[in-house]
């Protein structure tokens, strides 16, 4: 046997060994702190694999927050109000309405039933739309607002028409309002009632068709018609348009007579925005309450904005109530956009809503009576009568009745350059960011019709039409300057939430490698002192 002391059988480990279980000398600590090392490690590398999977939800939860807090209005005081309350806002986003007018170019043979009416679509006019609600009221601990809403239309300088220097030729339309009659049954359906409008029309020498000032159809005039009617047979309205716009508050209170009524949203996200009473009316029963299906009740937003969190496809719905036609409709979404940078699900309006529920059947026993004419068609004729005190026979479509039955468009020769069926130009959508449940972009477009039919006397032979007057496209869209910001600080915040999440599965995954490796390490020491134990002890360094 050797004098000499056995040599040393560990050399120091590399880093990051050395920082937790030190130069690895014979001392029996040193395993003790390479598992206290891994332990440290392990806890800390499964914390941030742990923050990897709930990071999303606490990154969606403070999106979702901060947008909540964005949109809640509670009072003047609100961090969103001004641009929820008014359209001329810092930074809101424009609003414009483009009216066609449709020119009648035969009228004439059509009076006489030989032709069917060619059309001839004028404009667009161009106008900027401003709003305000105001009258304001908070109530039920803030949960409930009620307003007026204030609608102006200026005349946009970049018109490309001028609707004071234009003259089109259509319909007589007051002539329609003495002659509507409500609910299910067909205008005038007895020979008395044909006779007195025939007579009517001739002891004030009014013809079916006349010349129009586009401005003063749109806006309002006097009309002849309606004034000797209003004198000699039963009092009405003497001035008729086809479009409200309100000249001060004192206008939009008459003419609304009531404030309407909103959910906030507080304590209720999914509520926020909806209606919970329109103007005066819990109800609206003149779209009935036995066969009236949901029509009736009071529910959807304005559409600019929707409850957060929206979704796709038909089974996941958003309701929007349309003041233009005194009810709700349905939409639903099954294409994704990008608008400004931003994701958006497209909504599309659910054509159901103007569907036939009675086949070849128009009796009151078949469904509700908006619908008992073919598919495609709203008719408003007594909610106008209810809201304005004139049953305006006024019949709502898409433009050149867009997904309608074929039978509307077939009645009607169109002449230009109108592109029928063309989704791009004439279908109604609405771009909603889902997360915000905010429209960043949207184009409502919309075509006003009245029935015409022949009378007993003067117009014997005109065929049954619903000809179209004039078709509205109203749009707004996010400004750069509001969807920088909305990216900024939404897609922003997720960026960096992901970033987060792609660190704590990187570097998580290292510190537990390094903390098992530390584990082997260990028991590698372990070993090997066990062994260097035994062999001092059988050492043999002499006497």
């Amino acid at each position: 046997t050797s004098s000499s002391p056995p040599p040393p059988l560990f050399l120091p480990p590399p880093f990051p060994s050395s920082l937790f279980c030190g130069r690895m000398g014979l001392d029996r600590n040193d395993s003790i702190k390479c598992y206290v090392g891994a332990a440290i490690l392990i806890l800390l590398g499964s914390a941030l694999i742990t923050g990897y999977f709930i990071l999303p939800g606490f990154i969606s939860d403070a999106v979702r927050k901060g947008l909540y807090e964005q949109r809640l209005v509670t009072s003047e005081k609100s961090v969103g109000y001004e641009m929820w309350a008014k359209s001329n806002a810092t930074g809101s986003p424009p609003d414009f309405i483009k009216i066609w007018l449709f020119n009648l170019k035969n009228p004439t043979p059509v009076s006489l039933g030989l032709e069917k009416p060619t059309l001839e679509q004028v404009g667009p006019f161009v106008y900027r739309k401003n709003w305000e609600k105001f009258d304001l009221e908070w109530t039920d601990n803030d949960t409930v607002v009620s307003f007026f809403n204030f609608e102006q239309y200026i005349l946009d300088e970049q018109s490309p028409h001028d609707p004071h220097t234009t003259t089109i030729t259509t319909l007589n339309v007051p002539l329609s309002v003495v002659r509507a009659t409500l609910g299910s049954t067909p205008p005038l359906p007895n020979w008395a009632g044909n006779l007195a409008f025939d007579l009517s029309l001739s002891a004030s020498k009014t013809e079916m068709f006349t010349e129009y000032n586009a401005h003063e159809l749109l806006w309002g005039s006097e009309s002849p018609f309606l004034h000797w009617f209003s004198e000699h047979v039963k009092p009405l309205p003497t001035e008729f348009s086809l479009q409200q716009n309100d000249t001060d508050h004192a206008d939009t209170r008459k003419r609304q007579k009531s404030p309407s009524q909103y959910y906030t949203g507080k304590g209720d996200p999914d509520q926020m925005g909806s209606l919970k009473r329109f103007r005066s009316y819990d109800k609206l029963e003149w779209w009935g309450t036995e066969d009236g299906g949901d029509a009736q009740e009071c529910k959807g937003t304005d559409g600019r904005a929707f409850k957060m969190g929206v979704k796709m496809g038909k089974d996941n719905q958003v309701e929007v109530f349309d003041d233009d036609v005194f009810r709700h409709l349905s939409a639903f979404s099954n294409e994704t956009i990008e608008f400004k940078g931003i994701k958006l699900n497209r909504y599309v309006l659910n054509t159901d809503d103007t569907a036939n529920t009675c086949g070849p059947k128009k009796n009151s026993s078949c469904g509700p009576y908006w619908l008992r004419s073919p598919s495609g068609l709203i008719n408003d004729t007594q909610p106008f009568l209810e809201m304005t005190g004139q049953p305006n026979p006024f019949f709502f479509s898409a433009p050149f009745y867009l997904q309608g039955d074929p039978s509307y468009a077939e009645a009607i020769d169109f002449v230009g350059d109108v592109r029928e069926g063309d989704y791009n130009l004439h279908q109604t959508r609405i771009d909603v960011e889902p997360q915000s449940g905010l429209t960043m972009h949207a184009t409502k477009r919309l075509q006003l019709n009245i029935r015409i039919d022949n009378t007993l006397l003067l117009y014997p032979d005109m065929k049954e039409t619903f000809l179209p007057i004039a078709w509205f496209e109203e749009s707004s869209s996010i400004t750069d300057a509001l969807a920088a910001q909305f990216i900024s600080k939404v897609y922003g915040g997720q960026n960096l939430g992901q970033l987060l999440q792609t660190l704590c599965i990187v570097v998580g995954s290292i510190f537990a490698a390094i903390g098992v490796g530390l584990i082997a390490w260990g028991v590698h020491l372990r070993s090997k002192l066990s062994t260097h134990v035994l062999l001092v002890n059988d050492y043999d360094y002499g006497e």
